[in-house]
């Protein structure tokens, strides 16, 4: 059985009118491939990562909250990358 508080919630949170500016984030995120290999060095090297110059981990952090802002839109971010990638393996990026 459904919760009614839970269900309540849900409904207020569906219509609850999104950030404007969370929004504008969203639709001006781009895929950045040196943000990606900088988000993959985090993960498999974070010692590595951690003695990269500030300025390069703070844009990690904004393009990462740019991203999920994107993925809360309902853009799909992973696909984008990988047409990304894929434009740069044929030499157009």
């Amino acid at each position: 059985m459904t919760n009614p508080r839970q269900t309540l919630a849900a409904g207020y949170a569906a219509s609850t009118p999104p950030d404007p500016a969370r929004q504008s984030v969203a639709r001006t995120w781009r895929p950045d491939l040196d943000m990606e290999a900088l988000a993959k060095l985090c993960i498999d090297d974070p010692n590595g990562f951690a003695t990269l110059p500030a300025q390069h981990r703070m844009a990690l952090g904004m393009y990462e909250q740019a991203k999920a802002a994107a993925e809360t839109a309902g853009i799909d971010t992973f696909a984008a990358v990988l047409n990304a990638q894929a434009g740069r393996q044929q030499g157009q990026g």
